[in-house]
């Protein structure tokens, strides 16, 4: 049962953002159950309800756009040049989002090596739960940034490679901290940079979409399952695992959804900063 509560507070914590892992961390707390570690390959088996999440969102978006590039290539109409110039470009956007997820990853290794280094080498001890009530405090700050963010602008900018790299270093620095929510950190840097709410939404997710594919195929699937993990597979096998799993999943895609709809409506997203004086309030009476 144990396992069933953390899929499905992690599954459900990624699509809002307020930083699943940090809320996993907090449920373990809870629960009591800190001498029963989460296994890592497990952890990312959990990316892929979030991968089917994110296709069924946009799936309005993508498979139109997919349908006619591919009934224009086979079917030699009129518009394949078109659809090939198209192609191109989806091709070349993908390639650009995947360098950027890419390159941004040794980046968070070294800031989160050289932090590691720095606590150990504290004058005092600092838990977990500081450093949890460190990184939700600061999320919350940067979620109340929004609020002086402009709101309707006459125009807003397209999202040039150079705004790009610059939300793919900010994402990366989403792993100084625990409790620091990677969707939370680069939807305020892409508002600030001017795109619109239903790009910045859009871009948040599309930019960790490589991540989230490469950690669930190599470590959820590969080590976790296929290799020589069977940890994973006897977590997967255990009571209302599985069935959970689905159920969350099911649940998450209805409310990232919701968030969808009303982040294009009312453009905002800060309320959730106020959410976060919860789980901060909890890790206070824990510690």
């Amino acid at each position: 049962m144990y396992y069933a509560i953390i899929a499905c507070v992690q599954i459900i914590a990624e699509t809002l953002p307020i930083s699943s892992s940090s809320h996993v961390m907090l449920a373990t707390l809870l629960l009591n159950a800190t001498n029963a570690p989460i296994s890592e390959a497990f952890d990312h088996f959990l990316h892929g309800p979030m991968i089917i999440i994110i296709l069924v969102t946009f799936f309005p978006t993508w498979y139109p756009l997919t349908r006619r590039i591919y009934f224009s290539l086979t079917h030699k109409l009129t518009n394949a040049h078109l659809a090939t110039k198209m192609l191109y470009t989806i091709i070349k956007k993908i390639t650009l989002l995947t360098t950027i997820a890419l390159s941004s990853m040794p980046i968070a290794y070294l800031l989160k090596k050289h932090i590691t280094i720095a606590l150990k080498e504290a004058p005092l001890p600092i838990s977990y739960a500081t450093l949890l009530i460190w990184g939700m405090s600061g999320n919350a700050l940067i979620l109340l940034s929004l609020i002086a963010c402009k709101r309707t602008p006459k125009t807003y900018k397209p999202c040039t490679p150079c705004k790009a790299w610059i939300i793919g270093l900010v994402q990366a620095c989403a792993f100084l901290l625990p409790g620091i929510s990677r969707f939370g950190i680069t939807y305020t840097t892409s508002r600030w940079l001017n795109l619109s709410p239903k790009r910045s939404f859009e871009f948040s997710f599309l930019i960790q979409l490589p991540l989230l594919i490469a950690a669930f195929c190599v470590h959820g699937i590969y080590n976790g399952i296929i290799y020589n993990e069977s940890a994973t597979r006897e977590i997967l096998m255990a009571p209302y695992t599985l069935t959970s799993i689905i159920a969350a999943t099911m649940l998450a895609t209805l409310i990232f959804r919701k968030i969808y709809q009303f982040i294009v409506r009312q453009e905002v997203l800060w309320p959730f900063a106020f959410y976060l004086i919860l789980p901060i309030s909890a890790l206070i009476m824990l510690k």
